[in-house]
């Protein structure tokens, strides 16, 4: 039998160990615009232990601010995410890479960016999980203040409050 077989008769074995999830979220950051939503869907990696996994995550967050500058941030991220397994309270860790649409005043911009983040998720029932989180992306781009009018950061920390539905 090939490693593939194996992979693949694990990973339908076992399905509660490979499990999809979906998220909303409302998110405020340190920089303008700075209140946005987001959504997100994740997946436990096959093979997990009792008490820690890996799963994988991609989301969208959206941050919009109509005042004279029309302020726009979408960010489409891919995060990787160690999470530990306790009863009541599940921390987790992860690193994130991802690709943004900037938009202050005349200053419009696709972005690269990196960045890190960290949470607990409470286990209400076995499907339903509200989650905060707080984060930091490192946005590769000089903001310039002319074209923005303002100071932005090209660091800037975030948080998440939401729930999280296991499907």
């Amino acid at each position: 039998m090939g490693f593939r077989k194996i992979i693949l008769l694990t990973f339908y074995s076992f399905p509660a160990l490979a499990q999809w999830e979906a998220g909303v979220s409302f998110n405020y950051k340190s920089e303008i615009p700075e209140t946005g939503i987001g959504i997100n869907i994740s997946r436990n990696l096959p093979l997990q232990f009792s008490a820690f996994g890996i799963k994988t995550r991609i989301g969208f967050d959206y941050f919009y601010a109509d005042d004279e500058g029309n302020n726009l941030n979408a960010d489409l991220h891919a995060d990787i995410i160690a999470i530990m397994f306790y009863q009541n309270v599940q921390p987790y860790f992860g690193l994130s890479f991802g690709g943004s649409r900037y938009s202050v005043n005349d200053f419009d911009e696709y972005i690269f960016f990196l960045g890190s983040l960290a949470g607990i998720k409470f286990p209400v029932t076995s499907w339903l999980h509200p989650f905060v989180e707080i984060y930091s992306n490192k946005y590769f781009s000089d903001f310039d203040e002319q074209k923005t009018i303002q100071s932005i950061s090209s660091v800037q920390i975030a948080g998440r409050a939401g729930v999280i539905v296991k499907l």
